[in-house]
């Protein structure tokens, strides 16, 4: 069976792009550069606003959770035997603090 021996003339008479291959032909695989990425994918647009939104809940708790260890004193461990001291964690919550203002600020009242 040929190229042209198709079971199903009527795929005959649509022309196709590409040659037809037959049993023992080998392949050669072309990488497509990078830039042929989908073009939805790179239309996508970030809504930085409900990014900001979402930061200024996650800033809000941990430094919520940096300022109540701190004020009782406890040391939080971490991986790989490393502690976080109780002096680190009340400067991690006032940077949390700031940073909750700030996201918050863009996220929510700024138009």
């Amino acid at each position: 069976m040929g190229c042209g021996d198709n079971v199903f003339p009527a795929f005959d008479m649509v022309p196709y792009p590409f040659p037809m291959l037959e049993v023992g032909d080998r392949l050669r695989v072309v990488p497509r550069p990078v830039a042929a990425v989908d073009k939805a994918v790179l239309d996508m647009r970030i809504n930085w606003k409900d990014v900001l939104k979402f930061l200024s809940g996650g800033f809000f708790v941990t430094a919520g959770a940096s300022w109540y260890f701190w004020w009782y004193q406890i040391s939080v461990p971490t991986p790989f035997g490393l502690t976080m001291t109780p002096e680190f964690l009340g400067i991690r919550g006032f940077l949390h603090f700031a940073l909750f203002l700030i996201s918050f600020y863009f996220g929510f009242i700024k138009r």
